[in-house]
């Protein structure tokens, strides 16, 4: 849970197993739900290459 007015950096992964992510520079977009008040918020982010 992150605060309201608050940043912080995320690294998603899957539970198990793998998925595959458009090559590096690939915008994606990035949807997350919020209980209360109840919106649904999004950001184009762009895949940065691992290392």
């Amino acid at each position: 849970m992150l605060p309201a007015r608050v940043t912080a950096r995320y690294e998603l992964r899957p539970a198990v197993g793998r998925f595959t992510l458009p090559r590096p520079g690939v915008r994606v977009r990035l949807r997350a739900f919020t209980a209360v008040p109840q919106t649904l918020p999004g950001a184009d982010v762009r895949l940065r290459s691992s290392g």
